[in-house]
């Protein structure tokens, strides 16, 4: 009866054992094992599209637009005939300039001025004497324009070369080539001298010239027939644009202002008239 007993101790004691070492084996496998990762979900790339840029709208910009002008026509005119026994400009000044005039054959000639000045001639007696100028004036200028701007240049208020600039008359002329442009009679000191010039102009492109015939104001009456005929000889050589006719502005004339003579209220019945009290003389101050 005990052996018994002892087997089935013996053999409980025995699977006990086996359990226990089975487990600490489970333990020990499970220590030495590596653990693998659980793989984490990578989420999938969506391609984002690409976006086109666009152009910004563009703002007008205030470009000022070319007025188109309406081309002015030229015409070549013949050059008028040289009175007998006079002369014309030196050639090369024709040459470089494009135009021409004529003057009496005793007439000096004085090529070497300053500028503006193409041509000086004189009377043998040095008055009177003609005078051509060149200045630069904007493209498609009128005579009659031109002719404004030289009225507003010449007075040395403005910088000009003429002390107490007067105009005296302004018109319009046919010249012997048959060309229509305007005048301007004028007065003035000039370099301490006084002087009274007739003058005629003329346009081309950017080129303004202007021929004056001038004299003493005392003696200008007696050469004007002479300065006239000589004026009127002048022409461009290169064609010139065909302007119409230009009516010359009106020359201001100073207008008198009225004066009111005061009017004398007399005082009412039984008041005293206010006296005007009389001023002292102030003794003129003596220049030492």
């Amino acid at each position: 009866m005990m052996s018994k007993k002892r087997f089935w101790y013996g053999l409980l004691f025995i699977v006990l054992a086996l359990l226990i070492a089975s487990s600490m084996l489970l333990v020990a496998c499970g220590k030495n094992k590596k653990e693998t990762p659980t793989p984490t979900e990578t989420p999938a790339v969506t391609a984002t599209p690409l976006v086109t840029p666009t152009a910004a709208p563009t703002t007008p910009t205030n470009t000022a637009t070319a007025v188109p002008i309406t081309p002015v026509p030229t015409a070549t005119t013949a050059a008028p005939a040289k009175p007998a026994g006079w002369q014309e400009m030196p050639q090369d000044l024709q040459d470089k300039y494009q135009i021409n005039c004529y003057f009496p054959g005793d007439w000096s000639i004085m090529t070497a001025q300053p500028v503006p000045t193409v041509i000086l001639t004189l009377a043998p007696t040095s008055l009177p004497y003609v005078v051509v100028r060149e200045f630069d004036i904007t493209d498609s200028t009128t005579p009659g324009q031109f002719r404004a701007w030289i009225m507003d240049k010449y007075p040395s208020k403005n910088g000009g070369e003429y002390d107490n600039f007067t105009v005296l008359d302004q018109g319009n002329v046919t010249l012997d080539d048959g060309t229509n442009t305007v005048t301007l009679t004028y007065k003035g000191t000039r370099l301490g001298f006084g002087t009274e010039g007739y003058a005629v102009f003329i346009t081309r492109g950017t080129q303004g010239f202007i021929l004056s015939g001038n004299d003493n104001p005392v003696t200008f009456s007696d050469s004007l027939a002479l300065v006239t005929q000589i004026v009127k000889t002048f022409h461009s050589i290169a064609p010139l644009p065909v302007y119409p006719v230009e009516t010359p502005s009106p020359i201001a004339t100073a207008t008198a202002t009225p004066t009111v003579a005061p009017t004398t209220v007399a005082p009412a019945a039984g008041t005293v008239a206010p006296t005007t009290p009389v001023p002292t003389p102030t003794a003129a101050p003596t220049t030492p």
